[in-house]
Parts: C-alpha cells; structure tokens; sequence
C-alpha cells in the first residue's frame, strides 16, 4: 500500500469517528431543542394568553382615560370659564376698592377736621365746666350765707314776736293802771290827764315772712330723717296741720326749719328748709324758738 492510501484510510476513519460524534450529538441536541421549543411554545401561549388580558385591560383604561380627559376637559373648561369671571369680578372689585378708598380718604379728612372741633369743644367744655364749677361753689357760698341769714331773720322775727306781745302785756299793765287812776280821780274828783306816748304804738309787727306755725306753741321730736324730709313724733291729734313750722334745735343751736306737708294722726312730715345742718333722730322740734 502506498502512503498516499494510507493517509486517506487513516483520514477516512478519523471523519467516521467525526460524523458518528457529531451525528450523537445532533441527536442529543436535537431532543434538547425540542423541548425547548415546546417549553418556549408553552411560554409564547402564556404571554400571548397574557398580552390579551393586557390589551383587554389596556383598552378598559384607555376608555377609563379617555372619560377622565373628557371629563377634566370639561373641568378645565368650567375653571377657565369660572376664572374669567372671577378675574372680571376682580377687576370690578379693584375698581370699587379704588372708589371706597378715595371716600375713605375723603371721610379721613373728614375726620379728621371733626376730631379738631370735637377737641375744640371739649376744651371750651372742660373752661364751661370749670366757670360753672367756680359759679356752683359761689352759689352754694351765697345760699348757705343766706341761709343763715334767713335763719337768724327768723329768730330776730321771733325774737320780735316775743318783744311785742312783751310790749302788748306792759301796754295792757299800763291801760288797766291808767283805768284804775281814773278810778280814783274819778271817785276823788280830780281830773288826770292821760299821758300821750311819744312813740305811738304798734298793734301789729310786720315780719319778713310770718309764720304759719306762730298761733300754737307745739314741741315734738324728730323720729326720721330722709335727706330732705323728715318725720315729727306727733300730729293731728296734737293740732298739726298742714303748711305749719317747727324750728329744729340741738340744744341751744338751731338746725333747720320743717314745713309740714303730710300729717297723719299720731305723726307728721315735712320737706326740710333753711338748713343749716342735716337734723338727726331725737333733735328737738317746735313751733317757736325759744
């Protein structure tokens, strides 16, 4: 045999052991790929299973999305057309506030001028009060001076009473003396001449106010005091009456006077005059001072 056969038996046993390799391995990899390829066609059904349910569920919500964009279209058409109006209303509110801003300022100087006159008038006030202050103080001055003045007139016009009914009673001594010189000239026969006063008398004294109490002699005390008012411990059954004038006294100083308005049967009152001192409870209380 020649070399050349040699080799290409040497080269025909090494393809032999080739192609059976590589025929076992097709049949191994051929048995691979199938199950494989059923594994991947098992796979392809589920995904495509699967990309059904997906584009089912794609196109509910492409319909969901397509209501909700319409819906928000319509929102979005609700809001431009609400803030169209709201911009105009704003515009129209600028407008207005602009308008009360200048009253404002108008009312503001406005005020202004009337805070100055207010603040005018309050001084010119505050100097009225002050004038009617000093003039109150003045008056009260004057009507307690003539208070007192009434006061101690009445007690001179008393004083006066007592004097004349004094005077009366000396006057009626010196008649009944007179009559009885008469008498006794008379039953002596002689003639007395009846002395002829310089002065001439008075019958009557003429006060400044006479009192309405000056007939009867009362005495009573205070049993109540109301600012203005008080209260005597007797009353008609003791001959009070009406418009009648105790004199109120704290032992030797005299108070007030009380002129009788209300008389029951066993008290009176009366609204308090020429008071010098507010009478209290247990002051004394009479017709005529003694």
């Amino acid at each position: 045999m020649s070399a050349l056969t040699k080799a290409l038996i040497i080269l025909l046993c090494f393809s032999s052991l080739f192609l059976c390799g590589v025929v076992v391995t097709y049949v191994a990899t051929a048995h691979n790929y199938k199950a494989r390829s059923d594994d991947q066609a098992t796979q392809i059904d589920a995904l495509n299973d699967r990309l059904t349910l997906l584009t089912e569920s794609a196109r509910e919500q492409q319909l969901v999305t397509e209501e909700k964009v319409k819906e928000y279209e319509n929102r979005i058409l609700q809001l431009t057309t609400e803030n169209t109006q709201l911009q105009a209303d704003l515009k129209n509110a600028l407008r207005e506030s602009r308008g009360h801003q200048h009253r404002a300022d108008q009312y503001q100087g406005i005020l202004e001028s009337y805070a100055q006159t207010l603040a005018n008038q309050e001084q010119t006030i505050k100097n009225t009060q002050a004038k009617l202050d000093e003039a109150r103080g003045a008056l009260i001055t004057s009507e307690k001076q003539l208070n007192e003045k009434t006061a101690r007139m009445y007690e001179l016009t008393v004083q006066l009473d007592a004097l004349e009914a004094e005077r009366r009673r000396i006057v009626e001594e010196k008649k009944q003396l007179e009559d009885r010189l008469s008498q006794i000239a008379q039953a002596g026969g002689m003639a007395v001449a009846r002395p002829q006063p310089v002065t001439p008398e008075r019958t009557t004294v003429t006060a400044v106010e006479p009192l309405p109490a000056g007939e009867v002699d009362l005495t009573a005390l205070v049993s109540e005091v109301h600012e203005n008012l008080a209260t005597i411990s007797i009353g008609s059954a003791a001959g009070v009456t009406r418009n009648m004038r105790f004199h109120v006294t704290r032992g030797d100083e005299f108070i007030c006077d009380i002129v009788i308005t209300d008389v029951d049967t066993d008290k009176a009152a009366g609204v308090l005059e020429l008071k010098l001192q507010q009478p209290q409870i247990g002051d004394n209380a009479s017709t005529k001072l003694m």
